[in-house]
């Protein structure tokens, strides 16, 4: 019995040892998976987990470019331009349907290097195939921000979202409105969507930095409309 406390006193004191962001049920969960969910660094976890598909539209992207990186490569440095001292969370995913990686951290303002020889390349994720994104927690819920991942400095003139829908939809519109302000008319992104498909809206930078409310909305068949609010920022 004592031996069993002692175990269990173990895990809650590894459990709350782990980087910010990162979830210890999924390290549990995962456990007899190959290249499976775990800890990496002192600040992020990544690896095989079991997820269940979303029926709903989902964020699984927001990058300054394209994510970049070759077959031989083995680290990728992540960074981001927003958000000076705050803490910054990051998650990464598969962006096709079924993918059963994740990651979870944070960026320290020096940027994150992760090992694509832990899980990445074992699974064999493809640079495409890799989503990523990063927020800032805010008392209304995420502000999202845009990570640069291996693409150059000429590349990074758009900030790109990419959202992967559920079921099959008529169509896919956004419109952008400056937090607090202005917007622009919506648009129509995407029609006659099969399901589990990539969607990619570009925000050019304007040189300003800025926040942004974006509102997709979508139409299903029977007519069924549906939507989601994300609160972006865009560095200058």
């Amino acid at each position: 019995m004592a031996a069993a406390l002692s175990l269990c006193l173990l895990s809650e004191e590894a459990r709350s040892q782990l980087p910010p962001g990162c979830q210890s049920g999924l390290i549990q969960e995962s456990w007899a998976l190959a290249n499976h969910y775990d800890q990496r660094s002192a600040y992020y976890c990544d690896g095989a987990f079991a997820k269940p598909n979303s029926g709903e539209v989902e964020l699984v992207s927001f990058t300054l470019g394209p994510i970049v990186f070759g077959e031989t490569q083995g680290a990728l440095l992540l960074s981001q331009e927003s958000a000076g001292a705050e803490t910054v969370y990051v998650e990464g995913l598969e962006k096709k349907a079924g993918g059963s990686y994740r990651l979870d951290g944070t960026i320290p303002p020096a940027g994150l290097t992760i090992d694509l020889s832990a899980a990445i390349k074992p699974k064999n994720i493809r640079q495409d195939d890799l989503g990523l994104f990063a927020w800032l927690s805010r008392p209304a819920g995420k502000l999202f921000l845009p990570v640069s991942a291996g693409a150059s400095p000429q590349a990074r003139s758009q900030a790109v979202l990419t959202f992967r829908t559920g079921g099959a939809l008529i169509e896919v519109k956004y419109q952008s409105c400056r937090h607090g302000g202005t917007c622009g008319d919506e648009q129509v992104v995407a029609s006659d969507v099969p399901e589990y498909s990539l969607i990619t809206i570009s925000l050019p930078r304007t040189g300003q930095a800025q926040e942004l409310d974006l509102k997709l909305t979508t139409l299903s068949p029977g007519n069924q409309k549906g939507g989601r609010m994300y609160s972006l920022m865009v560095p200058q």
